[in-house]
């Protein structure tokens, strides 16, 4: 059995890689093969884990609004294919809440992630670099690389790769050269939303570490340097992603810190054909479909149900909201204060990605994405799984005071 463990370790690794590819049809995000990763657990366990009581409120209530909005909304019967679809899509995320998660499955889980964004990184940085042999790209670069659905995996993978010190020993020298891989990903996303979720994300991190550090030279008289050394590191490696990829500055300067400074961005929203345009009229038309359902939304309909052109809400929280109306919404934003919360004192690493995830989604949807969903999924299997480690441990307090 001890020699099967590695090759099980090894099937998990592989179908967790598998897991985290963005692979779709049209604008549909169809590669949820990570559900099949706690089903297979529970049906071989022949038992599931006990959730945490909140966990169980917002199981219940999501499929409460879900056969409520079938009979009470006007619409409850329109497309039922698609409204159980994309139902059974949204509470996916509970799948690794129902089974055990070591700490050897989150091990597996990061390097899983730093695998799959390394090669993604990787390989768009070989494809722009062959398209710019051939001819100078210049903004084309965008629709050749470019990609929307993949930069927020890159944030979260790099925070990773910053911070855990398991990978650190096992990568060595090589930790360095897969930063400066990640960043050259993220700029060739061609994303702005991936910009600001990273640059937010370092701001809460020099925020937090400035506040600590300060306190440390006040009352102790001394400087823990090891946050600065990572931030002297990252901009050091944004310098060589400057050097390879230069057009990419260019490129978010002109698209998006220059016309937010000169105004440019807020005018934009006022022209339906911009992307801002386009974000605004699914803002106003989500909240007003909100003002008339507020309780159940769209039944865990998309924006394409409410609107006569397909596509996406552009943003994470505005298709939750549309999904299940006001209960719902507010039920999935306190998950999110509380996967934040955890992290916080749990895991530096997927702490600061997570934050830039967050940020990420108000201008793209993230957890609606299959990789995504999975990434969510994992974090509140780690949660259920530390809830139920502490009720055990309460137990067995109780059990000795008993004795």
């Amino acid at each position: 059995m001890q020699d099967a463990q590695p090759q099980i370790r090894l099937g998990l690794l592989i179908v967790m890689c598998f897991a985290l590819l963005p692979i779709g049809f049209n604008e549909f995000s169809i590669n949820y093969l990570f559900v099949a990763i706690p089903l297979f657990r529970v049906f071989t366990k022949g038992s599931f884990q006990l959730l945490p009581i909140f966990f169980i409120f917002a199981l219940f209530c999501y499929v409460a609004l879900f056969f409520l909005s079938i009979f009470l909304l006007p619409d409850g019967f329109y497309d039922p294919v698609r409204r159980i679809a994309s139902w059974l899509i949204f509470i996916s995320v509970f799948a690794f809440s129902f089974c055990k998660i070591s700490d050897a499955d989150i091990r597996t889980f990061k390097l899983a992630l730093i695998i799959v964004s390394i090669i993604y990184s990787a390989t768009i940085a070989i494809i722009f670099v062959r398209a710019n042999l051939i001819s100078a790209v210049g903004y084309e670069a965008k629709n050749i690389v470019g990609s929307q659905r993949f930069g927020f995996v890159y944030t979260l993978a790099l925070w990773v790769l910053l911070f855990d010190q398991h990978l650190k020993s096992q990568l060595g020298k090589a930790k360095t050269i897969f930063i400066i891989i990640l960043l050259i990903g993220i700029a060739l996303t061609f994303s702005r939303a991936a910009i600001v979720a990273l640059l937010a994300s370092f701001f809460l991190f020099g925020l937090l570490n400035v506040r600590s550090n300060w306190r440390l030279i006040i009352f102790d008289g001394r400087v823990k340097v090891s946050p600065f050394i990572k931030i002297f590191m990252s901009f050091l490696a944004i310098t060589t992603v400057y050097i390879v990829a230069p057009v990419t500055f260019q490129f978010y300067w002109d698209m998006f810190f220059a016309p937010l400074l000169d105004g440019r961005l807020a005018a934009a929203t006022s022209h339906p054909t911009s992307s801002e345009g386009i974000r605004f009229e699914r803002l106003q038309a989500i909240l007003d479909y909100i003002t008339d359902h507020p309780f159940l939304g769209s039944g865990f309909l998309g924006v394409w149900s409410i609107l006569p052109s397909t596509g996406s809400a552009h943003n994470q929280y505005l298709d939750v909201l549309l999904r299940t109306g006001l209960i719902g919404f507010t039920i999935y934003l306190t998950m999110l204060f509380k996967m934040v919360r955890f992290l916080a004192r749990r895991d530096k690493g997927l702490f600061y990605g997570l934050i830039s995830i967050l940020v990420y989604g108000f201008f793209h949807e993230t957890f609606k994405d299959s990789q995504g969903a999975f990434i969510m999924s994992f974090i509140l299997g780690i949660m259920s799984q530390d809830w139920r480690s502490g009720q055990h441990s309460i137990k067995r307090r109780s059990l000795q005071k008993l004795q």
